[in-house]
């Protein structure tokens, strides 16, 4: 939609507040979700695969599922997503994907081999390492894949990014000085520093949570050993030593431990340890090779209630049918929730201008939607959820068709003001069934364009908002 100027202004005296005060009880919803820590893994089943399990290895699930080998995950800051490398399209591609697996997407695009991705720490940029210039070289791109940008520009070979947790350096493994070694350099690819400074082979670099540290693997004993260092390369100490194959540290998400892969039991396996070496766990067992570790949190302090922004007690981000968002009229957050298989886009914008209601105005804007509903002709049942204070007696929700310009009203819509994680909300409940006349598309078809798509949609956005009871 575009166009949208007008927001509500709405005044109510002290005695209709008090009224409407005493008249309204707020109930409580369910309890919040705690965050929960995961790891995400690649492993050869045939091909390789990227499996996610809880940390103690419990609960292991395949959530790519794909004929081609995918590898390399990387968790985004938020937990809603994990990048990975694959080469499902031919050739090794960024992709990024839901973190069920739902929603792959190619952010590269390149017929170079692009590997090896990292998140920057406020989840805009993802930084990897492309072949596209004849050599290995560090790159960068928006999370969206756009406006990939070469980083390291040298003749040597630059590879295994790592985003610093301030967002400020980015670590990588080079051949620039005959050997490999562990670099940083700034986030816009300058004053690259070598750390490491050794005759042996450094790669995998691998920042703790607090910056100050950077563990990395190492064949400089003879074998390849997990090894961490000040971030300023002093204090270089053995961590794993074993006899065996050690490989890509991570560290856990509190800073607590570090995972990696070993070869100690004939095959690659997953381990954690204290950041110092002790306590060596395995957390996987089986007979085929666990690789590239890494850690992530589903569950966040961003979206609302710990990232259970509509207090069902499972999170958002594992819910294809659940979607948070900022809203643009308020500045709050807003939910969707429908019973479809998936929310395949969302937004929320003011009336338009050009279209106005002449009796109600919008003060949570009109949301914008489509719904993948599998089957022709569901009925879906529809809730939305308002963060902040606006009262559900004043309110009807109601419906603008944007190919004529008018609105309606939702018969049978309900609106309840509720309690999320001590946080008042707005909650409307309504039903629309595929092609009737609240699908925008009036085609049974599986997809609900309703109340709207944004502009991408398959018709002229819909809209349906909450229209506000005043003069």
């Amino acid at each position: 939609m575009s166009g949208y100027t007008k927001r509500g202004v709405y005044i109510l005296s002290s005695f209709v507040l008090a009224f409407f005060s005493l008249m309204f009880t707020v109930p409580r919803q369910p309890a919040e979700a705690a965050p929960v820590e995961k790891i995400a893994f690649a492993r050869l089943v045939g091909n390789f695969e990227i499996f996610t399990m809880n940390s103690d290895g419990s609960n292991e699930v395949n959530i790519t599922n794909n004929a081609a080998s995918d590898s390399a995950p990387a968790w985004s800051p938020d937990g809603s997503k994990i990048a990975f490398q694959t080469n499902r399209d031919g050739n090794n591609e960024i992709y990024t994907m839901n973190v069920d697996g739902s929603n792959p997407v190619n952010l590269t695009n390149d017929a170079g081999s692009d590997i090896f991705p990292s998140w920057s720490p406020d989840g805009t940029k993802i930084v990897f390492t492309s072949s596209r210039d004849g050599n290995n070289e560090i790159y960068s791109m928006n999370a969206n894949g756009s406006n990939q940008v070469n980083l390291s520009n040298d003749a040597g070979s630059d590879t295994s990014p790592r985003w610093s947790p301030d967002g400020s350096k980015i670590a990588f493994s080079t051949g620039r000085d005959g050997n490999n070694e562990i670099y940083t350099m700034n986030a816009n690819g300058s004053s690259p520093t070598n750390l490491s400074n050794n005759a042996a082979s450094e790669g995998g670099p691998a920042w703790s949570p607090d910056g100050s540290k950077i563990a990395f693997s190492t064949d400089r004993d003879g074998n390849i050993e997990i090894y961490s260092m000040n971030t300023d390369g002093s204090n270089q100490v053995n961590l794993s030593n074993n006899a065996s194959l050690e490989n890509s540290p991570y560290y856990s998400t509190d800073g607590s431990k570090i995972i990696f892969f070993s070869l100690r039991d004939g095959n690659q396996e997953i381990y954690t340890m204290n950041t110092d070496g002790s306590n060596q766990v395995r957390v996987t067992n089986n007979l085929v090779p666990d690789l590239f570790p890494t850690f992530g949190i589903i569950g966040d302090t961003v979206v609302p209630n710990n990232g259970d922004a509509n207090g069902d007690g499972v999170f958002d981000v594992l819910q294809a049918n659940v979607t948070p968002v900022v809203n643009s009229v308020t500045g709050e957050y807003a939910v969707l929730e429908s019973s479809c298989t998936s929310n395949t886009s969302l937004s929320i914008d003011e009336e338009s201008s050009s279209s106005v209601d002449a009796g109600f105005d919008y003060p949570v804007g009109l949301m914008d939607f489509t719904l993948d509903c599998g089957a022709p002709g569901i009925t879906a049942s529809i809730t939305q959820y308002y963060y902040g204070d606006y009262d559900a007696a004043s309110l009807v929700m109601r419906k603008f068709n944007s190919s004529g310009g008018s609105y309606t009203t939702i018969d049978g819509a309900t609106l309840s003001n509720v309690v999320i994680d001590g946080d008042p909300v707005l909650k409307v409940v309504y039903e629309i069934t595929d092609g009737s006349s609240l699908d925008q598309d009036g085609v049974a078809d599986g997809v609900i364009v309703d109340p709207s798509g944004p502009g991408q949609s398959v018709v002229s956005a819909p809209n349906t908002g909450l229209g506000f009871l005043g003069n």
